[in-house]
């Protein structure tokens, strides 16, 4: 099938002119672009919206006002929720620098599921009459949820969005968020955006009279290749935008897998399980110790910060773009211009987990590639130690709590079996273009250019995030974290020793060994294992 073309039958990949006209002109910096302006931001509760939310702040303190959009959530009111928010230390240098920025932003009470957001019709008046920039980021990013419940949130909510944003008479520019894997069914995803075989609208139909058991029956024709409902609806997403925006200002931005912070605000800001974050927490923590991947693969990473960065910088793109037909997509990917592989990323997390070790670990931090067939390597390393491990929690008068660990752990890791075990290729035409149009002054305010990533550096700053950021542990900490972990290598090998032994006293039971010798071995072992942990840094 062919790519959705716009409306002067060009298809969304024609955008040298635009480029030319683009860098032709004197344009303001991107930073100038948000002086002044009102914004309205979906999805700021979620990991990237946050970074979002703290550049616009940090870089533009002089923004007329940001409309988030926040449900209520836990007994908590949108404020309420918008206060928690801000106490994150991921906004510490902006409080520090401009404390008045932060009164600027503005919970709007409202769900992504409902007619227009669910907005009092006083919000969504001042919403739609303010308005000049809009960040659509919100989404459901579960690989597991159940068709209605995707279409509903990743398609049926552009709608809405789309639907508000034609009544904003202020209206600049669009955003909208979408992934890089949602046409994994094409060999070579270009920056287009590609029909389905059942449109949006007639699936939104069909949903209407389907019950629950049907569409989870239809569900796996419907997503063909696509790997589950969050890519799937994401690319429908994207087709609505392409088919219902009309006249609107917007583009597209895909991302790939989303990690810690690059450099802004601070390195290795992280705040969630999602994507690589999960494995590197446990093979830190010492629970993963087979991971299902091709270590010969590339593993597509970027940067939350550079991801951020990438997206303003389209705003600013689709704003002083004369022409904004067909939407501009742009394929955000670091393996095309710096390519990362799966081995590369488990031997820096490997070393970097020993070296800022977590204050307290299941095991010595370890872990291997494994064949997805290979059960039997998973359940020796993973299931046997997870039962023993809760027995001898229920010895000590603790709740058991492994099994169920391993568990929900198994359930992630079989959702990105898909990811870790396929490569994809891009193409990433016009985020090159879109940086190379950018004036130097903005190529140093907003780096999304991946080939100046260093994944060593990276990596390490990464892990520190996950203990800092995620774990909420101190880093003052290290030097007794080291010594735990030393002290566990060493029980691990002397562990082994005693095993070896034991099977060397069975097969010699017949021979001149004697009880006499046999305690004086069994003393030996003790007194070396006492001497190395007392040894131990």
């Amino acid at each position: 099938m062919k790519p959705v073309e716009g409306g002067d039958g060009t298809t969304s990949s024609t955008t040298e002119v635009q480029d030319k006209q683009c860098s032709d002109s004197m344009l303001p910096s991107i930073k100038h672009l948000y002086d002044g302006q009102t914004i309205f931001i979906t999805g700021v509760s979620g990991f990237l919206g946050k970074a979002l939310l703290e550049k616009i702040l940090r870089i533009a303190p002089t923004v007329e006002k940001i409309y988030v959009l926040l449900r209520p959530k836990k007994g908590l009111q949108p404020h309420e929720r918008l206060k928690a928010m801000l106490q994150s230390k991921l906004y510490g240098n902006v409080k520090a620098a401009t404390p008045a920025v932060i009164e600027k932003v503005i919970p709007i009470f409202g769900d992504i599921t409902l007619e227009n957001y669910g907005m009092s019709d006083l919000d969504l008046s001042d919403v739609i009459r303010n308005t000049n920039l809009v960040f659509h980021v919100a989404a459901t990013i579960k690989f597991d949820e159940p068709l209605r419940v995707a279409f509903s949130q990743n398609v049926i909510a552009v709608q809405t969005l789309l639907r508000i944003c034609k009544q904003m008479p202020q209206l600049k520019g669009i955003v909208h968020v979408s992934t890089a894997f949602c046409n994994l069914d094409k060999e070579l995803i270009e920056e287009v955006v590609y029909p389905d075989i059942v449109p949006p609208q007639k699936l939104h139909d069909a949903l209407t009279w389907m019950d629950d058991s049907l569409i989870n029956q239809v569900t796996p024709k419907l997503i063909g290749k696509l790997p589950n409902t969050y890519t799937y609806t994401k690319k429908l997403a994207e087709l609505v935008v392409a088919t219902e925006s009309g006249d609107l200002p917007i583009t597209i931005v895909r991302p790939s897998i989303v990690g810690a912070s690059w450099k802004e605000p601070v390195p290795g800001w992280i705040d969630n399980y999602y994507g690589g974050t999960g494995p590197m927490f446990m093979v830190g923590k010492g629970l993963l110790r087979r991971f299902v991947a091709d270590e010969k693969l590339k593993a597509d990473l970027v940067p939350v910060d550079t991801t951020v960065n990438m997206i303003l910088a389209a705003c600013w793109r689709v704003v002083h773009t004369p022409k904004h037909k067909p939407p501009v997509v742009y394929n955000y990917v670091s393996s095309v211009d710096n390519p990362f592989f799966w081995g590369k990323w488990l031997s820096l997390t490997l070393k970097n987990v020993v070296e800022y070790p977590h204050d307290s670990v299941f095991r010595t931090p370890y872990c291997s590639f494994v064949n997805a067939t290979n059960n039997f390597q998973v359940y020796v390393n993973h299931w046997i130690p997870a039962f023993l491990g809760d027995a001898w929690l229920y010895m000590c008068g603790e709740k058991p709590r492994l099994v169920n660990d391993y568990g929900r752990m198994h359930k992630s890791l079989e959702a990105l079996r898909f990811f870790t075990c396929r490569e994809f290729k891009w193409v990433n035409k016009n985020v090159r273009k879109l940086w190379q149009i950018m004036e130097p002054e903005d190529r140093k305010e907003f780096p999304f250019d991946v080939t100046e990533i260093n994944w060593d550096s990276y990596i390490s700053n990464y892990c520190i995030g996950i203990k800092r950021y995620l774990m909420n542990e101190d880093l003052s900490n290290l030097p007794q974290a080291r010594k735990n972990i030393a002290r566990r290598r060493h029980i691990r090998w002397g562990t082994y020793a005693l095993l070896v032994f034991l099977i060397w006293r069975l097969v010699h039971s017949k021979s001149m060994w004697d009880k006499s010798q046999w305690l004086s071995r069994i003393n030996t072992y003790l007194k070396t294992t006492k001497a190395l942990l007392l040894l131990s840094p």
